[in-house]
């Protein structure tokens, strides 16, 4: 969602070679820019199924596996049970997943720690608009190890 001041700077600052007059207006709508409410708006897939959406504002996020209680800084896959594909494949995957994925918010950067014992793939919309990839495009953490800027 914050990037879409970086679309709308870059927009704007084309404009601005032949003028200041937008960039007093630039400046006055950032001004008027407030942080959304919910930083992360996660979905769990699967195949082209969706699950179910968590939206948190806190800077720590867990996503795993298990079937505690959802809490702001924790969405737990396992809560959706009828939602969920009950063929082996599928359970397999969700139980691969366990100990998740930990989402850290520092107020610029985004970074994602895959705490589970297999690779995972995280789709940002938000990275993916800002370094003008395609929609589609999809990131793997592999495991243990933390992705940056996501």
């Amino acid at each position: 969602m914050g990037y879409k001041i970086n679309e709308q700077i870059k927009e704007i600052d084309v404009s601005l070679l032949n003028t200041t007059i937008e960039l007093s207006a630039l400046i006055d709508n950032l001004s008027r820019f407030k942080t959304p409410n919910e930083w992360a708006s996660i979905t769990y897939y699967e195949k082209n199924n969706s699950i179910g959406t968590f939206t948190s504002n806190e800077n720590i996020i867990i996503v795993n596996g298990s079937t505690g209680p959802s809490l702001r800084s924790r969405f737990c896959i396992g809560n959706f049970g009828d939602k969920l594909n009950k063929q082996q494949e599928f359970k397999k995957a969700r139980s691969l997943i366990r100990a998740g994925v930990k989402f850290f918010y520092d107020g610029n950067d985004v970074f994602v720690t895959n705490n589970s014992a297999t690779d995972l793939f995280v789709h940002p919309l938000g990275l993916n608009k800002y370094n003008n990839r395609t929609d589609n495009t999809v990131h793997r953490v592999i495991s243990k190890k933390t992705f940056f800027n996501i």
